[in-house]
């Protein structure tokens, strides 16, 4: 099974087994799969996406674009003539998610395990916990910077990190 990387804090990266994948085209792709990869809890309504990255399209032009965006994004990740088990995004003519059975790695989904961690253990001293410090370490080396920094979604809302616990 192929193994996906993506990094969105300090910027915007993508590796497919260890090669960096670049072909999304524009920064919608990259922002309709970031918001795929971090709000990966279930799958997401067509017309929500559309409302998201499309808020100023008619619902016609603004389904077509996410079509365009999606298969634009499947191509990027080989997602193409591959098993429905095999795929990294799962597409449907209502949904599209991120195949929550994908070998995927997301760091700001492992950031937040991290910060999760850290809160919930059980110790008298935090400041003094190594197993603490080794999770705080971790997640300190994880954040390269700002979500999607340098990333421009000219006319989509504002797309931000849900506070999920």
């Amino acid at each position: 099974m192929a193994h996906l990387a993506l990094s969105f804090l300090g910027g915007f990266a993508a590796s497919r087994d260890g090669a960096p994948i670049s072909a999304f085209g524009v920064d919608k792709a990259r922002g309709l799969l970031a918001y795929l990869a971090v709000e990966s809890a279930g799958p997401h309504r067509r017309a929500r996406l559309n409302g998201l990255f499309w808020p100023e399209l008619p619902e016609k032009n603004a389904s077509h674009n996410l079509s365009q965006t999606l298969l634009r994004l499947r191509r990027a990740l080989s997602d193409i003539d591959v098993p429905p088990a095999s795929v990294f995004l799962r597409v449907t003519a209502q949904d599209a998610q991120l195949n929550p059975a994908a070998d995927c790695a997301v760091d700001v989904t492992r950031f937040r395990d991290l910060l999760r961690l850290s809160k919930r253990h059980s110790h008298s001293d935090p400041i003094s916990c190594p197993i603490c410090y080794q999770w705080l370490r971790e997640a300190a080396e994880l954040y390269g910077g700002d979500f999607l920094a340098g990333l421009f979604l000219p006319d989509g809302e504002c797309l931000t990190v849900t506070g999920r616990e």
